[in-house]
């Protein structure tokens, strides 16, 4: 029975792939990465159906390959798993290289050690004298999964991030099940199902939310505008860092980019309870609001540019950044109030820089 669940899911990871590889929502490097993983888990799969046939005491060699390519593929899956959700040469993705070689070297030298498992002499598989460090290890690998998604994606809503948590969760139940009742063979069918739901969740982060300041995203925005033109009462503002061009002159495009990052956070953090906010250019920031007013935009405005002040301290070098807004019109639409905001900001802009005594774009 355990061979056809094996290959129900080994078939639902292949045919995932053409809409990984053709998806425009993912980067090229998460889609490389989430592929890999799932061709790994596709193995494993493969690798416990063959096991069924193979473990039978008649064929000691092929079900020593067969076993070895389990545990390797398994390890490698793992690996390319979590770095989907992980920042390339981060201390996380550090970690895991170094954990993940520690590993290799383990099911490398298993036929002369014997620590994950052999065959014995009766030609039968037989877990080795240290095979917990393997599902320890990727039971750990999920837990740590689930704590840098919640720094990572701490910007999505808590109702999206609890569900896969929970899966993330139920995928470290099946380990420990498998680890303490073999009969129990869950671990890559849950991993299956799990890559997939996964997938879904990667795709409305990656179209709804913009990955390098944590705002949304220019893709959601222009949906949002179709369902905003359908209301009468809402408020439009922009923001626009002033100075990028001489922080990335002067200091290098790495400090710009943190520039832009404060900018957007201050801003999340301090409306998001009552305003979408999109990043819809380099540094050019998209509020819409159906319940803000006039005074409470005001004391947002304050409040941002009293927390980039703290961002600046701690930076070394000043972020600011000029905001306008406008109330929608009836008569009007979404593109007049849009251009009004603007128009606002641009102002603000002007005297910003008439204030600090400035010449613009320097």
């Amino acid at each position: 029975m355990y061979i056809y669940n094996y290959l129900v899911a080994a078939l639902s990871q292949i045919v995932l792939i053409p809409f990984i590889w053709h998806s425009a929502y993912m980067d090229a490097r998460k889609n490389k990465l989430f592929i890999t993983a799932i061709i790994f888990n596709i193995i494993t799969l493969l690798g416990y159906a063959g096991r069924i046939v193979v473990n039978d005491g008649n064929h000691f060699l092929l079900n020593y390959l067969i076993n070895f390519v389990i545990y390797l593929s398994a390890c490698l899956l793992s690996y390319f798993f979590l770095l989907t959700s992980t920042k390339k040469n981060g201390i996380i993705f550090k970690i895991i290289s170094v954990w993940e070689a520690i590993l290799v070297l383990y099911i490398v030298t298993t036929p002369w050690t014997h620590f994950a498992f052999y065959i014995n002499s009766y030609g039968f598989y037989s877990r080795g004298s240290f095979y917990e460090l393997m599902f320890i290890s990727q039971g750990s690998f999920m837990l740590l999964w689930v704590g840098e998604l919640a720094v990572v994606y701490r910007n999505i809503e808590l109702k999206k991030r609890i569900c896969v948590y929970l899966l993330g969760i139920l995928e470290f139940a099946a380990i420990i099940l498998q680890m303490y009742a073999s009969d129990f063979k869950v671990i890559y069918v849950a991993a299956a199902f799990f890559l997939e739901i996964y997938y879904v969740f990667m795709m409305e982060v990656e179209g709804r939310y913009d990955q390098m300041t944590g705002v949304y995203s220019k893709r959601f925005y222009h949906s949002e505008i179709e369902r905003l033109a359908q209301t009468t009462s809402y408020l439009v503002f922009v923001s626009d860092l002033n100075g990028l061009k001489y922080i990335n002159d002067n200091m290098g495009h790495k400090y710009g980019d943190l520039a832009i990052k404060s900018v957007g956070r201050s801003a999340w953090d301090i409306m998001h309870s009552k305003a979408k906010i999109f990043r819809i250019g380099g540094d050019e920031f998209v509020g819409l609001s159906k319940s803000i007013e006039e005074k409470e935009m005001q004391q947002y405005i304050d409040d941002i540019n009293a927390r980039l002040n703290d961002e600046s301290q701690k930076l070394g070098f000043d972020v600011t950044t000029s905001i306008g807004y406008a109330f929608h019109i009836p008569e009007e639409d979404f593109q007049t109030t849009l251009h009004r905001a603007d128009e606002n900001m641009y102002i603000a802009k002007t005297e910003y820089y008439e204030k600090a005594c400035i010449k613009r774009r320097e």
